[in-house]
């Protein structure tokens, strides 16, 4: 339906309704035209539909209500008072369509995410490597390939991920910090501090990642010396940084079982009797959450 064939007084109670919720939601939604346009045709439809004795079915109202509860319960009040001054009941079904327009404009204030693929010259098995992320991760979420020369210069404020192929300058580390990116350093605190800093500041890792895991590794990373040879061989950074990174899981894991009263989502290995079967059932369940197949 053309939007010059909605009465213009229509257009105004919409205009109104946007103002209305953006003030509950505290953020301005105004000018999202495409809020505007979209939600007028729907909203003009919904009239018409609900003024002819039509109503309609919502599948997805429970899980709109349990994924947006602040977005659905603001247009719920706005709509309520809505539909009371056009004589019109709009049911829960109705409602929960409407959040679905005002959650994608919210979407769209925010920054789109994005991986940084870090490689040297930006080019060559990248392209292929950032094919390959790309099927495994959300679909909103971006993977950027640069450079490393262009990193400092890069705007990290929306980075949630650096992937590098390259040993990364420290210098990448305030860069972050600049934009508000917390900084988690994995490092070998005694190793840093019995070598130079190569950085211009002076400063090694340690002394500027907000959160350190120290790995407690030995100088050098090497643990075993070989007969007639100087150097040590055998680096423990490998598998220490390996239990440090799997440590966290499970304390992320024993977390959400705090929080979930003993029910958590956690995949099985599949080389256990039954490992698939059980998650093929959590791939079911969150399906809408999980973005590569099983």
């Amino acid at each position: 339906m053309p939007r010059a064939k909605i009465p213009a007084t229509f257009q105004i109670k919409v205009k109104k309704l946007i103002a209305t919720i953006s003030r509950s939601l505290q953020v301005d939604l105004t000018p999202d035209q495409q809020l505007a346009n979209d939600l007028l045709l729907h909203l003009y439809q919904t009239v018409c539909r609900l003024q002819a004795k039509t109503t309609v079915i919502n599948p997805l109202l429970t899980e709109i209500k349990n994924h947006y509860p602040q977005s659905c319960g603001c247009v719920w009040y706005a709509l309520r008072e809505f539909g009371q001054a056009n004589y019109l009941k709009i049911a829960d079904d109705e409602i929960a369509f409407v959040t679905l327009h005002f959650q994608a404009a919210l979407e769209r204030q925010q920054p789109q995410k994005k991986i940084l693929f870090v490689c040297p010259h930006g080019v060559g098995t990248s392209s292929l490597i950032q094919a390959q992320l790309q099927h495994l991760l959300p679909r909103d979420l971006k993977i950027q390939i640069i450079s490393q020369a262009n990193l400092a210069q890069q705007d990290l404020t929306a980075v949630i991920l650096i992937i590098s192929t390259v040993k990364l300058p420290v210098q990448a580390v305030p860069v972050a910090q600049s934009k508000g990116v917390q900084i988690i350093g994995l490092t070998n605190v005694s190793y840093s501090q019995a070598v130079a800093s190569r950085h211009a500041s002076g400063k090694r890792l340690f002394e500027i990642a907000d959160l350190v895991l120290d790995n407690h590794g030995s100088i050098g990373d090497a643990a075993c010396q070989l007969q007639g040879a100087p150097q040590k061989v055998g680096p423990t950074s490998t598998v220490i940084g390996a239990a440090i990174l799997n440590n966290i899981v499970v304390e992320a894991c024993q977390r959400l079982v705090q929080r979930s009263d003993g029910d958590a989502p956690v995949f099985y290995s599949t080389n256990l009797d039954g490992g698939d079967a059980q998650n093929q059932h959590l791939m079911q369940e969150y399906q809408g959450m999980i973005h590569y197949r099983f």
